[in-house]
């Protein structure tokens, strides 16, 4: 290592040092932690690209940069890391040679592969198959999000359930950004996403060949509607623009699949003119090829007349997107989603009973906010009697959770749980867990999989009267989740997983003095 880089990380050092010097004596507040934090990851950007410089490639492990690269190994640990050096996540990658705060996503560790590719999978650096190694598939996510890739990440100023921006994610350009937990969601990864996505639709066969545009659209689901991406609205129409002139030279199949996700783009840009024409277009198409048959009736068609549905409510015609709306739920009667977007129709309509009562369709569950539970006398895997009225006597709070083994929501939503009731038993809470109805060993399995001490009860048919608590609470979705009070009442309940809910929880089970 150079005189100027070593000269380089000591002054990163001392820079560090002399900021807990201005408070010594008092603990650094969350936010100077994470300026601290800050520092040490702008000093490992450095290393990390002195390191790349001399070896025309990124180190093995974090561990590897010292003590050339890195000389004080205080860098390397975060100051809201309450332990010798973790990385806080059991997902994140822990380095083998030395403790360590930070999750290096660019390790030469086998990875594990890729929740949602937008593409392709690259051929694997690695004999044997396999995904690849760690910074082989995340070198390769920069196709698709460019710099917004991190290449160190540390996760220890955010909770878990909380939902704030408070992961701090250093990307190989040297900038430095907070996001929520999943990088990809970040505003500016998602403008990255359009930007590589626009410039490689100049070449229809080659975008083809990089990008998958069902995956596309899944990692678009509900970022229309949400406020957080509103800066970027004035790109969605040029976007949808492209993907229309490119789906004009694609095949059938491809065709429909750009026509329809233009028109999202193009709703989510208040364009529902160009929205509905486009996907009429698209219904022709698609109609032409046989994909209206009796016997292809399935998601594909869901999604072109929801879209359809939007576009008309959008400007207005809504008396053209309620009766598409109430087809779609008579085809398949018991879909919330569909449900819903007739409320939305009829609310706009100025039928505002007619909304209450397909909302109230929709999600029966809401009806029991302010109600007394439903009583439920359930057994657990360990044979422990479990009833509602018994836990109420000496818990200030009781959370009925509803779940199942193959149920993804379910899995990210059990160690938040999990460590939720760690804090909180002593201060009044009982969770239950009541199973969906899956085998024994899948509900033993699950509570060792994330050490669960809560009460964990199987349910549906593996267990008497289990089936008459789901329809009592009107479980529809997965995981679902009752807060219950000292009296007996539900004052709260969710569908789904959120870290958002998770902190709403919180604040709940604050009102009732369990903190």
């Amino acid at each position: 290592m150079s005189a100027r880089h070593l000269l380089a990380t000591f002054l990163g050092v001392l820079l560090i040092s002399l900021g807990f010097a201005q408070t010594a004596g008092a603990e650094p507040s969350p936010d100077e932690k994470m300026d601290a934090c800050t520092k040490h990851l702008q000093v490992i950007g450095k290393a990390l690209a002195a390191y790349e410089r001399d070896h025309h490639k990124l180190p093995d492990q974090l561990s590897d940069l010292y003590p050339k690269y890195v000389a004080d190994k205080a860098v390397f640990h975060c100051p809201a890391d309450p332990s010798d050096g973790e990385p806080g996540r059991n997902f994140a990658h822990k380095d083998p040679k030395m403790a360590m705060s930070y999750s290096y996503e660019f390790s030469a560790d086998d990875s594990h592969g890729l929740a949602a590719p937008l593409g392709p999978h690259p051929k694997p650096d690695i004999p044997g198959g396999g995904w690849g190694l760690d910074r082989h598939l995340n070198t390769w996510l920069g196709g698709f999000w460019g710099d917004q890739v991190p290449v160190v990440r540390c996760f220890h100023h955010k909770t878990e359930e909380s939902y704030e921006n408070k992961v701090l994610n250093l990307t190989r350009g040297g900038q430095i950004y907070r996001a929520r937990g999943v990088w990809e969601d970040h505003p500016d990864s998602f403008a990255a996403l359009l930007d590589h996505a626009s410039h490689d639709m100049a070449d229809p066969r080659q975008f083809n060949k990089k990008w998958f545009l069902g995956p596309i659209e899944q990692y678009l689901w509900r970022k229309f509607e949400d406020d957080e991406y509103k800066p970027l609205r004035p790109r969605f129409a040029p976007f949808a623009d492209q993907l229309v002139a490119m789906g004009k030279k694609a095949d059938a199949g491809h065709q429909r699949m750009a026509y329809r996700i233009a028109a999202r783009f193009y709703n989510g840009a208040g364009e529902h003119r160009k929205a509905a024409d486009v996907m009429n277009q698209s219904i022709r198409g698609a109609s032409q090829i046989g994909d209206y048959a009796p016997d292809r009736y399935g998601q594909n068609i869901e999604q072109d007349v929801m879209v359809l549905v939007d576009a008309y409510n959008g400007m207005g015609e809504h008396e053209r997107a309620l009766p598409l709306a109430i087809l779609l739920h008579a085809y398949r009667p018991k879909v919330g989603t569909f449900m819903q977007r007739i409320a939305e129709t009829q609310q706009a309509m100025g039928h505002g009973a007619a909304a209450t009562a397909w909302r109230d369709e929709a999600d029966p569950a809401r009806l029991l906010l302010g109600r007394e539970a439903p009583d439920f006398q359930l057994f657990t895997a360990s044979n422990q009697h479990v009833w509602l009225k018994d836990l109420l006597k000496t818990r200030k709070a009781v959370l009925v959770n509803f779940w199942f083994y193959g149920c993804g929501p379910c899995r990210a939503e059990a160690p938040q749980l999990q460590k939720m009731y760690d804090d909180l038993k002593g201060k009044g809470l009982e969770i239950v867990a009541i199973d969906l109805g899956d085998k024994p060993q899948e509900v033993e399995k699950f509570i060792a999989q994330y050490k669960l001490t809560f009460k964990v009860v199987p349910g549906g048919e593996h267990e008497e009267g289990a089936r008459d608590v789901f329809t009592d609470y009107h479980v529809q979705t997965y995981p679902s989740n009752f807060l219950v009070d000292q009296s007996g009442k539900i004052v709260w309940r969710t569908s789904g997983y959120s870290d958002e809910e998770l902190a709403n929880l919180r604040d709940e089970l604050g009102k009732l003095d369990v903190k």
